[in-house]
């Protein structure tokens, strides 16, 4: 994927509205792919004020969010009741967050190589 269509086919139609939904409490994570680290696309996320945590380069190794975001995906997918709108589903992903257990994060990094 180059950078421009990072840009226009993720960041604008996806994680902008998703910013809008949830606010400043937004926290945009990447992998630090090159496309992702453009400078158009650096300046599309800084136009819109989106905070992005600085994350390590994309490694199998060490990329532990993916374990993250696959237990809020099987959080979500457990839901009594799917999310309507992107608002409820902005709401969900955040409870689905803050219940996640802190020992589930420290075990990932953890298993970090040193």
């Amino acid at each position: 994927m180059t950078a421009v269509r990072y840009r226009d086919r993720v960041i604008e139609p996806i994680i902008v509205p998703f910013f809008g939904a949830i606010g400043k409490r937004f926290i945009f994570i990447d992998d630090n792919a090159r496309p992702h680290r453009a400078r158009i696309v650096n300046e599309r996320i800084e136009h819109h004020g989106i905070t992005r945590m600085e994350w390590r380069p994309c490694s199998p190794d060490i990329n532990y969010i993916e374990h993250v975001w696959a237990e809020m995906s099987r959080r979500l997918n457990q839901l009594q009741q799917s999310p309507d709108t992107l608002q409820e589903l902005a709401n969900a992903l955040q409870g689905i967050w803050e219940a996640i257990p802190q020992d589930f994060i420290n075990n990932l990094i953890m298993s970090l190589p040193n």
